[in-house]
């Protein structure tokens, strides 16, 4: 996607974004319902351009380890802007003692070498809800690999049901699977406190390569203790964050 083209794409979403929230409105009579139907309609818009052909993540040196991380943030960044227009990223420190970060930077994501893993995040501020946004990229299946299963790999991001003493008895757990429009397979979950505010929705994509995207967004934020829920909902919905999710995982070649 040439930028010239991203930028004339998120123009046209952002000038027509509050007469399609009104229509959707009309439809639904709630706002956070509308926000969730434009925002997947947005979504599911056909890109700028037909010859963008996405992007490789490549971890064979630590140069290119680093180029496939810094290409990560600018793919969440734009897919962000096209889901939820008018989002912005603000600092969230990655640990207790970390020193303050300017607000309103890309997501910084890291990798592990020339391992196949890279991940990071940032905080998410979206129609006055905050929350922080994570994102990491990891072998689907580790060695020595699970018994193969009919359809394909099957690492420990799937299926939704959990084998038995798996889970978190804290929280109430939903999970929904599903396939992307380019046929990837995803998984969905929303756990909530059941003591406390805590909301958080997952998302798992199936990527090509042995490979598996884990996207969340909650609301709390801080940093282990000093974690807070800053409101009732996450920035973005169970159905939003998939949206942003599915955007980037299918720009991403084998």
């Amino acid at each position: 996607m040439r930028r010239a083209d991203e930028t004339d794409f998120h123009d046209f979403v952002a000038g027509r974004m509050d007469r399609w929230r009104r229509s959707a409105f009309l439809l639904c009579q709630d706002w956070h319902t509308a926000d969730d139907v434009v925002s997947v309609t947005v979504a599911k818009l056909p890109p700028p351009t037909a010859g963008d052909t996405g992007f490789r993540l490549v971890f064979d040196t630590d140069e290119s380890a680093e180029a496939s991380a810094k290409r990560l943030g600018a793919e969440f960044d734009a897919a962000l802007r096209a889901v939820a227009p008018g989002s912005t990223w603000f600092w969230i420190p990655d640990h207790l003692g970390e020193a303050r970060q300017p607000d309103g930077r890309l997501p910084v994501f890291t990798h592990n070498g020339r391992d196949d893993l890279v991940g990071g995040g940032s905080g998410v501020s979206y129609r006055g809800r905050r929350g922080p946004l994570g994102v990491s990229i990891s072998p689907d299946v580790f060695e020595p690999a699970p018994t193969a299963q009919p359809d394909g790999p099957a690492g420990f991001h799937w299926p939704c049901e959990l084998p038995e003493g798996a889970g978190d008895d804290r929280y109430h757990r939903v999970c929904a699977e599903g396939t992307a429009p380019g046929g990837l397979r995803t998984k969905t979950e929303t756990l909530t406190g059941k003591r406390t505010a805590s909301v958080q929705h997952i998302v798992s994509i199936q990527l090509p390569g042995n490979r598996a995207l884990s996207a969340s967004v909650s609301n709390m934020v801080g940093v282990d203790e000093q974690a807070v829920a800053a409101q009732p909902e996450p920035p973005l919905s169970a159905e939003q964050l998939r949206a942003v999710a599915v955007r980037v995982a299918e720009r991403i070649r084998a």
